[in-house]
């Protein structure tokens, strides 16, 4: 059941996908394998806390979406797309 009271089927594939987060300055991941779970409702990739701190990411601004990688905390800001 999710959140507004409506119910979905979710399909859970284990060590389903290799992970990379490609920028212009660095590639990180390549050995991050994680779990895929798919419904059939949703219209975005969502990604797990631990998968985003396995791949070192820091979120500075959720709702603006700004973020910077571990090492660069208070020398850069990336932004998503």
């Amino acid at each position: 059941m999710l959140a507004d009271g409506t119910v979905t089927r979710l399909i859970l594939v284990l060590n389903a996908v290799q992970v990379w987060i490609i920028e212009d300055d660095r590639e990180v991941g390549g050995g991050v394998t994680a779990h895929v779970t798919i419904s059939e409702r949703a219209d975005e990739a969502l990604l797990s806390d631990k998968l985003v701190s396995r791949l070192g990411v820091v979120l500075l601004d959720i709702g603006e979406g700004t973020w910077c990688f571990r090492d660069e905390l208070g020398k850069n800001v990336r932004r998503s797309l």
